[in-house]
């Protein structure tokens, strides 16, 4: 199975994939991560849990060339802010 879908979290060590897809945990993936100002990143994992009709967490797997992307893509991004009302 493939397309494309929506990470909605992801560290150096995986993500959380939205979307309707149900593989099995342990189940070998690979997700492409798009990032803005980066090449693709290829980051091969395994499935770590399943939230049915919601999505699927990957574990990726240690690699060094991937976590240096990772990494280098990481930086790249904006910071986050937010605000409470109080």
């Amino acid at each position: 199975m493939s397309g494309t879908v929506r990470v909605a979290d992801f560290s150096l060590t995986g993500c959380f994939v939205e979307g309707l897809a149900s593989p099995a945990p342990g189940e070998a993936v690979l997700v492409t991560l798009r990032l803005p100002g980066a090449a693709p990143v290829p980051a091969t994992g395994r499935v770590a849990y399943v939230v049915p009709l919601q999505g699927f967490a990957v574990m990726f797997d240690e690699d060094e060339r991937l976590q240096a992307a990772l990494a280098a893509a990481i930086r790249r991004l904006q910071p986050v802010t937010y605000s409470t009302n109080r």
